[in-house]
């Protein structure tokens, strides 16, 4: 189990890279995990849960909805 100073500086830089786009997202990642695996492995483990952005357009969210059976 993390520590939660692990989680707490892994949730500081979720907030920060989970703004940033793809591709400097994932630049920023491989810095944080060449300085600190663990770290990069916590902080790619939120980032993998991050549902993106809620504002989604009615077609995308019609696809992905649960229909009722």
């Amino acid at each position: 189990m993390p520590s939660k100073d692990l989680y707490q500086r892994a949730y500081a830089l979720f907030l920060e890279l989970c703004d940033l786009p793809a591709e400097q997202q994932a630049r920023r990642l491989d810095e944080i995990t060449a300085e600190d695996a663990e770290l990069g492995a916590a902080v790619a483990g939120m980032l993998a849960q991050d549902p993106g952005d809620s504002a989604a357009p009615a077609e995308t969210q019609a696809r992905v909805a649960p229909t009722a059976v």
